[in-house]
């Protein structure tokens, strides 16, 4: 690598065979290890700025460390008083707060944000774009899906009392989250569970659980399908051939009660059969 505009700080310690794009910035006191890639316009080793009413910490961090072998992204920034094992790749883009301990063989894909204070063990792997929040705790081996959001304050910035509850999750060893998951404040999600995508987690998760997110209707995956749902939806209007689904003696019922609004599905024709089914202005009065 070029190395080109490259700005380090006094006391930087290099390892052996350091790869170091252009654009980079290593503040005072920074320790890389062997072996080490840094990619273009990363910087490593800033003190965060804080706003004043900030809650964090405010000394100044001690130096980043950074592991063997660990591969720094585009663009990537990561704060000073942070540890960062051996083997990690930190995606493009990623922002590694101060105070962050990471182990061995972990991936933080790009985009994403892990928060101060908050502790990520060995082998666990972080997808793009997921916001880890002050105060967590990641074990060994945890899965973390893309989009994922942490919380930490339940009070949102209001009221003094509120520092003495600030905590993120918990996540043991092995647990797994699903996609566009969110996990409230102080949750503890047990070891080798399962949190399946778009759930919304309010309470703690045993170990080994399965957790599914609700969901509000059924999807139709071919003719089979297709009749399955319109047995269990009897009595109700097919938006686009207008007829009932089952029960076509109750179609002028029906018609009686278009004027209210209860169900909406999406709809689409083919081959004269309807693969999905919308459902609309039917009144109550209409399922019995």
């Amino acid at each position: 690598m070029s190395r080109e505009n490259l700005v380090a700080g006094d006391g930087v310690v290099l390892g052996e065979d350091v790869e170091i794009g252009a654009n980079v910035v290593i503040h005072a006191g920074t320790v890389i290890g062997d072996g080490v890639v840094i990619q273009d316009n990363v910087v490593l080793g800033k003190q965060p700025r804080l706003g004043k009413k900030s809650t964090a910490k405010r000394e100044p961090a001690a130096p980043l460390k950074i592991g063997s072998g660990t591969a720094i992204c585009a663009g990537a920034v990561i704060f000073a008083g942070s540890v960062i094992g051996d083997d990690c790749v930190i995606g493009d883009q990623t922002a590694i707060r101060e105070r962050v301990t990471i182990g061995d063989n972990v991936i933080v894909g790009r985009g994403s944000l892990v928060e101060n204070d908050t502790s990520i063990g060995d082998n666990t792997k972080i997808q793009a774009n997921v916001y880890i929040t002050a105060y967590s705790l990641l074990e060994d081996n945890v899965f973390i899906a893309p989009c994922v959001a942490t919380t930490n304050d339940n009070f949102m910035g209001r009221t003094e009392a509120r520092h003495d509850f600030v905590k993120g999750p918990t996540i043991r060893r092995g647990a797994r989250v699903g996609g566009a998951c969110i996990l409230l404040p102080g949750i503890e999600i047990g070891e080798e569970a399962f949190i399946a995508a778009g759930a919304l987690v309010t309470k703690d998760v045993p170990a080994g659980k399965l957790l599914k997110a609700p969901v509000d209707l059924p999807r139709a995956k071919g003719e089979l399908e297709v009749e399955r749902i319109l047995g269990k939806m009897a009595g109700k209007i097919c938006g686009t051939c207008r007829k009932f689904a089952v029960g076509d003696s109750r179609r002028r019922v029906a018609k009686r009660n278009l004027r209210a609004t209860r169900l909406r599905m999406t709809v689409k024709k083919r081959r004269n059969r309807c693969d999905e089914i919308r459902l609309e202005h039917i009144s109550p009065s209409t399922i019995r």
